[in-house]
């Protein structure tokens, strides 16, 4: 019998710890399923390793992972167990305490046979014995962490003993005696109460050490601002007296946010464009370049900067991010996670923590975020702006209708103090789509008095590709639709021709009946200077039309009116674990510095 050719892969295999577990009943058990494979996908993506090109096999409480060796290998153990903490994270904050999930995973590489009947491979069969080594199942248990990562001891001294990157020193020795399988391993317990305290070092003693001398006695007048743009949220105010190196320190103490960029190298930069075109600056900026290969933050760094020079300074505006998406299980609740943007020109801020609400109290939980938002935001003085990131099948909810204190007896129109938009959850999970959407927006930046907006027409419907033909015109970058785009994915679909071909701004009417009047009204709120600033001006319409009870048409019309603006630069961590909840005592320093 002849047997196929053995194939080299890196060999991963996860195993939800106690999924069997008597209290855990066949709807948790599902719901445990479906959340990790969401989690798997997610991360995996988002470390480079492509879930689609993956060989997969379900195995009820886990799942056999096969990487094409295509995939460097250092990425398996590099930023992926980081992203899938925090998806589980999330995961865990919105399911009851039976759904919970603590994950073991196993990393091993070898040749696999890929027969008629099933997989033939001693590296496979290594591999499963590792995860069931008893020392990893009890360290979860004790430790309380999310997920355990249990390496080969051959994988381990090729792959991560022989990178300092992948922190060799966070793995301890232990032993494994499953069946007739005697050998060690290494292992590693992420996401510990203590893992959401401790600072992992991640520049080395001698490169800190010529920071110093670079950065001397140079003085910063904006320090304060800096140092709030590179920490994100919750920064502790420095001493009046402080100088740069304090803010280095204090940047020291914040992690990245999982798969993100170092807060210190944000913060060099900021300092380097400070300084301009001296000699300081630029041996800043050499300094973040020998970093971000040190760390392999090349690409990160070279983006980070072309989002920089893509964006005016500061952009005075603030922005609250609401995710809306339908709870797996029950469409009739939903999970509302939002993104506070608490410093101007700040990017991406932290997730905030998330809520689930049913049907008939999505108004006043949104609310209540909002309200937080503004308890927050009281001593600021700038724009406030709201956009909602909704999948396809919400696009239609009617968000800028919505009150401040729905329930109270003088509810307010939330339309009558923001400018509210929609943004395509879609487009947001789809890479694909990118680089597209930032050559657009490029275009809606440098020339916006050019950038032009198509109007469809039912012709366009009736001829196949005719909508896409349009939007290949380089100054085309919005969209007004026929009307409302369906829940689902239809042939020769309107909106995903516009979300592929890259706009950032769609538009259309949720009533049909209004279609006309609302390409008239689209061409008088354009004309002035272009789309740029599209949101602040329908927002003033949507203010007027609240007293414009003697045009009600026009009114009719901007209140049907949903406008859906993508700004590429201003996308989400998506997996990003939400702030830890307060705690009675703790205060508010204390809280945010553990996140």
């Amino acid at each position: 019998m002849q047997h196929s050719p053995a194939i080299h892969h890196t060999i991963v295999v996860v195993d939800i710890a106690d999924y069997t577990n008597p209290v855990r009943t066949e709807l948790h058990q599902a719901a445990m399923h479906n959340g990790l494979y969401g989690v798997l996908e997610t991360a995996f993506n988002r470390a480079g390793v492509r879930w689609d090109a993956c060989r997969r096999e379900d195995r009820g409480d886990g799942v056999l992972i096969l990487v094409p060796s295509e995939f460097s290998k250092t990425l398996v153990v590099d930023q992926l167990p980081n992203l899938l903490v925090a998806g589980l994270v999330r995961y865990n904050a919105v399911h009851a305490r039976e759904a919970l999930i603590q994950l073991r995973m196993a990393v091993h590489s070898g040749e696999v046979h890929h027969e008629a009947e099933g997989k033939v491979s001693t590296a496979l069969n290594n591999t499963f014995r590792i995860l069931d080594a008893e020392a990893a199942k009890s360290s979860l248990r004790e430790t309380g962490g999310v997920l355990a990562m249990i390496v080969s001891d051959p994988f381990f001294q090729d792959v991560i003993a022989a990178d300092p990157a992948t922190g060799p020193g966070y793995f301890q020795q232990i032993p494994v005696a499953v069946k007739h399988t005697r050998a060690p391993a290494w292992l590693r317990v992420l996401g510990t109460v203590s893992d959401q305290t401790r600072v992992l070092p991640v520049f080395q003693e001698s490169a800190l050490q010529r920071l110093q001398n670079l950065i001397g006695t140079v003085a910063v007048p904006r320090l304060p601002l800096l140092l709030a743009q590179a920490a994100g949220h919750g920064v502790q105010p420095l001493r009046r007296e402080a100088d740069v190196w304090e803010a280095v320190e204090y940047l020291l103490d914040l992690n990245a946010e999982p798969g993100g960029f170092p807060r210190l190298m944000t913060f060099i930069e900021l300092l380097a464009d400070q300084l301009g075109d001296t000699a300081v600056g630029a041996n800043l900026r050499e300094w973040n370049d020998a970093q971000a290969q040190h760390l392999r933050q090349t690409t990160a760094l070279a983006r980070h900067r072309a989002a920089k020079r893509a964006r005016s300074d500061v952009d005075q505006v603030l922005h609250l991010m609401i995710q809306i998406e339908h709870d797996g299980l029950d469409h009739d609740r939903f999970l509302i996670s939002h993104w506070r943007q608490d410093v101007p020109g700040e990017w991406p801020p932290a997730r905030g923590e998330a809520k689930m609400a049913g049907s008939g109290d999505l108004e006043a939980a949104v609310d209540e975020v909002i309200l937080e938002a503004e308890e927050a935001w009281s001593e600021q003085h700038v724009e406030v702006a709201l956009e909602f990131v909704l999948p396809r099948a919400l696009l239609n909810l009617p968000v800028d209708r919505w009150h401040s204190e729905p329930r109270s007896r003088n509810p307010r129109p939330l339309s009558l103090d923001y400018p509210i938009v929609v943004r395509s959850l879609e487009r947001m999970t789809a890479r694909r789509w990118w680089r597209v959407w930032h050559a657009k927006w490029r275009v809606l930046l440098e020339d916006p008095a050019g950038a032009r907006v198509y109007i469809a027409s039912s012709a366009d419907l009736d001829r196949p590709y005719s909508i896409d033909v349009r939007l290949k015109d380089p100054q085309v970058v919005s969209l007004m639709l026929t009307g409302p785009p369906p829940r689902d994915v239809q042939q020769h679909d309107e909106l995903s021709t516009a979300l592929r071909a890259g706009l950032p701004a769609i538009m259309w009417s949720r009533d049909e009946r209004h279609t006309d009047a609302l390409a008239e009204l689209l061409a008088h709120l354009v004309q002035p200077g272009g789309l740029l600033d599209l949101p602040q001006r329908v927002h003033k319409v949507r203010q007027a039309a609240l007293t414009a009870s003697d045009r009600q048409t026009q009114a009719d019309v901007i209140q049907n009116l949903v406008i859906l603006w993508d700004n590429p630069l201003r996308t989400l961590y998506l997996d990003q674990p939400p702030r830890p909840a307060r705690l009675e005592g703790d205060t508010a320093d204390e809280r945010e510095r553990a996140s």
